[in-house]
């Protein structure tokens, strides 16, 4: 995997960590009464969890598209374009399975 992959996976575990400090921490609790070493494990887990989801999932700002030449059943030659979530600066891979 690239750097812009573990550079975007790492971006998002530090918001999903954040979010999930905010979201553990009880509004109108005095600092002293939060149990931050059990909002901190929460937080840490979470975070966990996002990487090894970027992992399986992949990410769609650092996903590359794929451009496939196939001939069809009458032997012309048909482009397929497959992108998902497409945006700008994204790489495409050619390639060509016409044999020619």
């Amino acid at each position: 995997m690239k750097i812009e992959f573990w550079r975007s996976a790492l971006i998002r575990a530090i918001k999903t960590v954040a979010q999930t400090l905010l979201s553990t921490i009880t509004v109108g609790q005095a600092l002293s009464d939060i149990n931050w070493i059990t909002i901190l494990s929460i937080s840490a887990v979470a975070g966990i969890c996002s990487i090894l989801t970027s992992i399986v999932t992949g990410l769609p700002e650092v996903s590359e598209g794929e451009l496939v030449i196939e001939k069809n059943e009458e032997d012309i030659p048909v482009v397929k374009l497959n992108i998902n979530d497409f945006k700008d600066g994204m790489k495409v891979t050619l390639r060509d399975k016409t044999g020619v």
